[in-house]
């Protein structure tokens, strides 16, 4: 009798391991983690001289490629702190949250960018929003950016974006 016992308890401690191995992360804990990324897409704007003599047009043009280290942090149990670290360039921190459909959701972001135009490369000042899905250890970050920049030339403003960021867990 004391051996059934035993064994009972034993095979249900193995099948509670078990469960407990193969349960999915959702949530917070999905995302947690260190990552590669890169950013690439494409804004289009409104561009418009300085000089009044010439005509307003509109333009698509590319982003400068941004790669680098991507670090989830935890914050609380629907929210998570983004660190990008952009090799050469800047250190963005971003807040996100975890919705019902196991998405990030990104808290809307100021920040600067540079993107070229011919032989200029004028400044935006822009808001970055967007969302992103995990697929086994990779992220898709689907971007937003809004805003206005400017060079000596011209004066531009965001009308379209179609920013994407893919972010690789690193193992």
């Amino acid at each position: 009798m004391k051996r059934l016992k035993l064994l009972a308890a034993a095979t249900g401690s193995i099948l509670l391991l078990i469960g407990m191995c193969s349960c999915k992360k959702d949530g917070v804990y999905s995302y947690t983690g260190s990552y590669s990324f890169k950013t690439s897409g494409t804004i289009s704007v409104d561009r418009e001289f300085t000089d009044e003599e010439f005509e307003s047009d509109q333009v698509t043009l590319p982003l400068t490629p941004e790669s680098g280290q991507l670090n989830i942090l935890r914050a609380n149990d629907t929210d998570v702190i983004l660190t990008f670290n952009v090799i050469g360039g800047d250190a963005v921190v971003m807040n996100g949250t975890i919705n019902s459909d196991n998405e990030i959701e990104l808290e809307k972001n100021k920040r600067i960018i540079t993107v070229k135009d011919g032989a200029v490369n004028p400044q935006f000042n822009v808001t970055v929003s967007g969302s992103g899905i995990k697929y086994d250890d990779v992220i898709v970050f689907y971007l937003t950016y809004s805003g206005q920049g400017s060079s000596t030339l011209r004066n531009y403003s965001i009308t379209a974006s179609n920013i994407q960021c893919v972010a690789k867990l690193n193992q």
